[in-house]
């Protein structure tokens, strides 16, 4: 599927599945900043747009729609950190996305503006990108990818969470991430349970959750295995963002009396449900 799996950070080279935008070509940058702008026209208004064709007319309209007043929109030529991409299925332009190099101290690929064209959409594509970015990052000696996405962006964060991500932390936005080193995960929900259960090396469920009125109760089966200590609270992170997608009361749990405030800020998940409501009371979701 790959036909070239060298990675340049001056040149991304990863196979036919993409093509490198030529930034220096204004009318091919201005369609891949029309792709861009698309994502927030849908995750903000809630409309789903074609973006091929359209009109500087159109293109302010959305602009003045979708963004705040405190906010620029920046096309791919401003991304110095990025090299960006056409998804390509077959012979056709069937998406965006931008590959981002690490972070001093990170060691992820990072991943940004993923976005497909409507026609494109069930297909599983979006699914095969990622795990395509993955394979390509770890044949690279990265240790995983990373991408940020905003929790209000309901349909985003579940396909994440359904492609295996894990939520690393809060800080503005929800970073994820998928690692070497962390196993899979899965999410199980009946009723008023809910469960999440590591694959390998662990093979258990070790966190339950169970839904009473207006409060979530949870239990844990703690992990003798070392792995266990650095995997818990990013396993506490996820699970949290897994029931609050699944719009679960958190505010109440007991979770924290035994999750204790970290100094890099990652959120216990029953912070969640008052983080949201901090952020809509603040900035809400635009529609």
């Amino acid at each position: 599927m790959i036909q070239n799996r060298v990675l340049k950070f001056d040149n991304f080279l990863i196979g036919g599945a993409f093509e490198q935008l030529d930034i220096d070509d204004p009318e091919e940058a201005q369609i891949w900043a029309d792709h861009d702008l698309a994502i927030l026209v849908e995750n903000r208004c809630g409309i789903i747009e074609d973006p091929n064709g359209w009109s500087d007319q159109q293109r302010r309209y959305w602009r003045n729609r979708c963004l705040l007043q405190t906010e620029s929109f920046l096309g791919p030529e401003a991304w110095g950190r990025y090299q960006h991409f056409w998804i390509k299925a077959s012979d056709d332009r069937a998406g965006i996305i931008a590959l981002g190099r690490p972070i001093i101290g990170k060691n992820r690929l990072f991943v940004g503006s993923l976005y497909l064209l409507p026609a494109f959409r069930g297909l599983g594509l979006g699914k095969k990108v990622l795990a395509l970015v993955e394979e390509t990052a770890f044949e690279n000696h990265f240790h995983g990818i990373e991408l940020e996405t905003d929790w209000c962006w309901r349909n985003a964060v579940q396909f994440y969470l359904e492609n295996n991500f894990w939520l690393n932390k809060w800080q503005g936005n929800l970073t994820l991430i998928k690692d070497q080193g962390l196993p899979n995960h899965r999410f199980s929900m009946k009723n008023n349970w809910a469960s999440f259960e590591l694959g390998s090396p662990f093979n258990t469920v070790v966190f339950q959750a169970e839904r009473r009125k207006s409060d979530t109760y949870y239990t844990e089966r703690p992990q003798c295995k070392t792995d266990w200590n650095s995997t818990r609270q990013i396993s506490l992170n996820t699970f949290g963002l897994f029931l609050a997608m699944s719009g679960w009361p958190l505010k109440r749990s007991f979770l924290s009396s035994f999750v204790p405030k970290s100094s890099n800020k990652r959120l216990a998940p029953e912070e969640l449900m008052n983080f949201i409501e901090d952020r809509n009371n603040s900035q809400p979701c635009i529609y």
